[in-house]
């Protein structure tokens, strides 16, 4: 059915049943299509990042107005024309958001001023901020702010609403320094401070919103959150003790009904985190995936599992490349390597063939390949290949 852009008529969008007029029902239809590519890693159980934010938005106008301009943006980003007003809707998003936080700071925030705002912040933070594609942005600061911003309304506020839980998961794995490509500044990682998945806890029933839209696992986040934190504590000083019990208890869960060494059961931090990714089991809750994205995503899983062992070994983003690895890890790597880039070819395919998503998620793991292939011209080139593929 065609929409008659003129129109002023309001029409039903969404299952949330969001009322719009002709010229937004085609711009949120936009952001609908590209949220279900861009925004989605594990394909088939909706669209978290707009489902929840979509139900809210008849109430709250600066909630529509981001979404809005998001749509904006992408239109303008793609072939079809029209006046460019994202900038300008965006901006008037952003001034209503900042003066809401300054009143919260002096007067507190009601229910449905905390559900507004988070919303919004929520969704600007993660699409993206119209007209920033030339300018990193300062992202690290805007995630910063989110920090700030759940920290501000307070654990028990935040959590009495899904937008709210949501917001504040993306928040602390957006804040985990390892995932952070070239940014140097000092970020205040929150996932282990905040507890979002204990080291005991199993995985859920069924894949929560956060995994759907950012595909890692919570279990394998809260590892690598733990890698990311001895990174950077032990490149300041010493590793703290609430640091170091995170480890010892993720290496009691892992180990539980292991036989293992008992050299291995006295050994450092960083060898008891290679044998939690070693023993990493993955989620098992996918009987509401297709098969091909059931196998696409435990293969991409594996791929995630591979990255952080090779990472591990090195040592982060910072470490030495020229130092050499033990022969032993130097073959494991390469083969890992081999098995990742093999992965990763089947699944920009899935994505042309069968828009299965999982690869949006793995700019991640290709960053530590190539950390790895400063002597290795084909290796280079296999990189750059992956990266020029028009479906990544």
């Amino acid at each position: 059915m065609a929409y008659d852009t003129r129109s002023h008529a309001t029409l039903r969008l969404h299952k949330s049943g969001l009322r719009v007029n002709g010229v937004e029902n085609q711009e949120l239809r936009l952001l609908l299509r590209v949220a279900r590519l861009r925004f989605t890693a594990i394909n088939g159980l909706g669209i978290p990042l707009l489902d929840e934010v979509f139900k809210v938005a008849n109430e709250y106008p600066t909630i529509r107005s981001a979404m809005l301009a998001l749509a904006e943006d992408l239109r303008r980003g793609s072939d079809i024309h029209g006046e460019p007003t994202a900038p300008v809707k965006y901006h008037d998003s952003l001034a209503q958001l900042r003066a809401k936080i300054e009143q919260f700071q002096y007067n507190g925030a009601s229910s449905d001023e905390t559900l507004e705002t988070i919303a919004c912040v929520m969704l600007l933070v993660t699409a993206g901020f119209p007209g920033s594609r030339d300018n990193s942005c300062d992202w690290a600061l805007h995630i910063g702010g989110m920090v700030s911003l759940v920290e501000l309304l307070g654990s028990e506020t935040v959590q009495s609403t899904a937008i709210g839980r949501l917001a504040r998961d993306m928040a602390a794995q957006f804040s985990i320094g390892l995932f952070s490509l070239g940014n140097r500044s000092l970020t205040n990682e929150v996932w282990l401070t905040w507890d979002v998945h204990p080291p005991e806890i199993q995985d859920g029933e069924e894949l929560s919103s956060l995994e759907t839209i950012l595909g890692y696992p919570r279990s394998l986040v809260t590892i690598l959150a733990t890698m990311s934190s001895v990174f950077r504590q032990s490149s300041t000083g010493d590793v703290s003790s609430s640091t170091a019990d995170v480890v010892q208890r993720l290496f009691d869960k892992a180990t539980r009904d292991q036989p293992l060494n008992p050299l291995l059961r006295a050994a450092g931090l960083i060898e008891m985190l290679e044998t939690c990714l070693a023993l990493w089991q993955p989620p098992e809750n996918l009987s509401g995936l297709s098969m091909p994205v059931r196998l696409a995503v435990t293969s991409a899983w594996e791929v995630m599992r591979k990255a952080a062992i090779i990472h591990l070994w090195r040592g982060g983003f910072s470490a030495n490349l020229l130092a050499p690895m033990s022969e032993d890890k130097k073959r494991s790597a390469t083969r890992f390597i081999r098995e990742m880039v093999l992965t990763m070819r089947a699944l920009l395919t899935a994505v042309d063939e069968q828009r299965i998503t999982i690869m949006n998620v793995m700019a991640w793991p290709v960053a530590v390949i190539a950390n790895e292939a400063s002597d290795n011209k084909a290796l280079q080139q296999e990189i750059l290949t992956l990266l020029s593929d028009p479906t990544y």
